[in-house]
């Protein structure tokens, strides 16, 4: 990187060439020490080993400044610090006996409670595709896979240690409990929205694995409920990872995807290694889109559950709501659902229909006369064919 005085550090990996293959896994990690705000600038680049010349493949590039101010999630761990110390301080300005105190006591509680659902997947790290760029070529050059985090010093976090680990099987089992805040389609009133869960490996020859929730039809403020368990089977060793997506449903044409996150896998598996098992709490995911930078695109509740293959088997659980429908016993939602919810918004929207008001007497008495006429006229008809027919007799 290098900074407004012109101060450039290096990391050369030059001695970790990979050869013969087009899909290099070099699992390096490196630390950097930088100042911010400043400009720095994160450089990477790709080479070809030759015989002669080494020659340039080609190179991404990182603000590091950007990254860290406009990251969703520092902000929100900013956010969360400064909500946590302003509510503290009224706490202590006011009296014992003062009615406000509970009420400042209640927004702590619920700032602590956001704080920690945004801290629970920090050691999850976001993972990015990034194409590789180079002068003179309109096509991207391949694609790198990798993570970027900027830590304020005293909170450091020691480096991933990105060693394969030995060959196991594990089975996630990751339950969407429900969505907020997801923004309408443009065009439409209400969100008609599912889960999509991606589970993606480092092993090109395998296809990526995708799973859905049912959906939740005609929300008006964008919550969605679930309580929707979806499973996975995988191997190691393996850069396992977790794509999750908002889609909003459309009868007629594509699905429209809202938003999303990545979430790596490997963490959960040592812990999994370490602990004997691996359950998160009920945490949100703050989803993004490359189309709408810095705009929040709705929220997803989740839970993940880590098992062996020798516990799921010994221990198994259904998918969805199906049985064995345990740890944790999932409840069939029933708001947004139907043909009631699924017709909310359009045309055919049943609370849009309204019958005038009548009154019920003066209904029926007009019924009546209506349908007095009505025999009147039928008994006319008949008699006039019956002296068309006695006339036909002379």
């Amino acid at each position: 990187g290098k900074n407004s005085e012109g101060l450039i550090k290096y990391i050369n990996a030059v001695d970790t060439m990979i050869e013969s293959t087009l899909n290099p896994k070099f699992k390096l990690s490196s630390e950097l020490d930088l100042t911010l705000p400043d400009d720095n600038q994160f450089l990477i680049e790709l080479w070809s080993k030759g015989t002669i010349k080494d020659s340039l493949i080609g190179s991404t590039t990182i603000d590091l400044e950007d990254r860290f101010y406009g990251d969703a999630f520092n902000q929100a761990k900013i956010s969360c610090q400064l909500l946590k110390e302003y509510y503290t301080q009224k706490v202590k300005a006011e009296k014992p006996t003062s009615d406000k105190i509970q009420r400042y006591k209640r927004k702590l509680e619920e700032v602590n409670q956001r704080k920690g659902d945004v801290e629970h997947f920090e050691h999850m790290r976001k993972i990015e595709f990034r194409q590789l760029q180079r002068d003179g070529k309109k096509q991207p050059q391949g694609t790198i896979e990798m993570w970027t985090d900027i830590f304020v010093a005293v909170e450091r976090y020691p480096q991933y240690n990105l060693k394969t680990l030995g060959q196991n099987s594990y089975e996630l089992r990751l339950i969407v409990w429900e969505t907020y805040n997801v923004p309408k389609a443009e065009g439409k009133t209400v969100t008609d929205s599912y889960v999509s869960a991606t589970f993606e490996s480092s092993d090109w020859s395998k296809d990526p694995i995708t799973l859905t929730t049912d959906t939740h039809f005609g929300s008006k403020d964008g919550h969605g409920t679930f309580n929707y368990r979806l499973k996975f089977s995988f191997d190691l060793p393996g850069e396992p990872r977790l794509k999750i997506q908002i889609f909003d449903f459309n009868t007629l044409g594509s699905n429209e995807a809202v938003g999303g996150d990545s979430i790596l896998l490997k963490p959960l598996c040592r812990k999994l290694r370490k602990d004997g098992k691996c359950e998160t709490e009920r945490v949100r995911l703050y989803l993004t889109h490359p189309n709408h930078p810095g705009e929040p695109r709705g929220e997803v509740e989740i839970q993940m559950n880590l098992v062996t293959k020798e516990e799921a088997d010994n221990h198994p659980v259904g998918d969805a709501q199906n049985e064995p429908n345990e740890n944790p016993t999932l409840e069939r939602p029933t708001e947004g659902r139907g043909l009631g919810a699924y017709l909310k918004g359009t045309f055919f929207d049943p609370s849009k229909w309204s019958l005038p008001s009548f009154n019920l007497f003066g209904f029926l008495k007009y019924l009546l006369i209506i349908g007095g006429g009505l025999a009147g006229l039928g008994a006319i008809v008949v008699m006039t064919k019956f002296i068309q027919f006695l006339l036909s007799l002379t």
